[in-house]
This record gives C-alpha cells, sequence and structure tokens, in this order.
C-alpha cells in the first residue's frame, strides 16, 4: 500500500499484490515487507526480480470518496470528491500475471491519457 500526496494532501491511494514467486531466490519474507522495497516499481519487477513487465490490462471505474475504501488520510475530502479507480494485471511477454494492483487517484491525479492502437 501506498500514498501520493501533493501539497501535503493525498492524491492517489494504490495496493499492489505480488505473487510470492516474483520474490523467490531474491528476498527473505522480512526483507519484502519493507516499506519502499518495490521502488521504482516497473524497475523493481524488471531489475531486481527479473520479470519485465511487457504489457498490462487496466479497467476503469468512477466512484467517489464515499464508495471507496480508503484510508483515513482521505476523508479531508468530500464524501461526493470523484476517484477515478484502475485496477491492473501487469503480465510478462510470456504472458504471466506479475502484479495485481488497485489504483484511487482524485482531483489532478484522476486526468488519464491514453493513447489506442489499431492490430
Amino acid at each position: 500500500e501506498k500514498i501520493w500526496t501533493a501539497n501535503e494532501q493525498p492524491i492517489i491511494f494504490i495496493i499492489n499484490h505480488i505473487p510470492m514467486w516474483v520474490f523467490e531466490n531474491t528476498y527473505s519474507q522480512q526483507e519484502i515487507i519493507q516499506p519502499g522495497l518495490t521502488e521504482p516499481f516497473f524497475e523493481f519487477l524488471e531489475k531486481k526480480c527479473n520479470s519485465p513487465i511487457d504489457h498490462l490490462t487496466s479497467s476503469l471505474s468512477p466512484c467517489n470518496v464515499e464508495a471507496c475504501e480508503l484510508p483515513g488520510e482521505f476523508s479531508i475530502y468530500p464524501a461526493t470528491t470523484p476517484v477515478l479507480v484502475i485496477e491492473d494485471v501487469g503480465f510478462t511477454s510470456e504472458g504471466k500475471p506479475v502484479f495485481h494492483s488497485h489504483e484511487h487517484l482524485l482531483g489532478a491525479a484522476s486526468k488519464f491519457e491514453l493513447i489506442r492502437k489499431i492490430l
């Protein structure tokens, strides 16, 4: 779990789930629970765990502060404040899932741009 802030206010809350096999032969049980171990995230997966991410599948949905399960730090926002919720699964080039994440983005952090490619 991680909270990002802007001007000392929380704007992003992310929960990443990484399966134990990703850490095998690299980190102990005690090491994997240390804050900041996985930062920067994609570089950590590629260089430290030999699990480079090739692509993500993502689902985006609208929410509001009241309806989302957010940490207490987000109680500074009105209940109707919009939240963009992104659920991602990151895959290797072989199609093996490496992580699952839930991202909650508020305010300016909820602006999301993408490029759509016709295959």
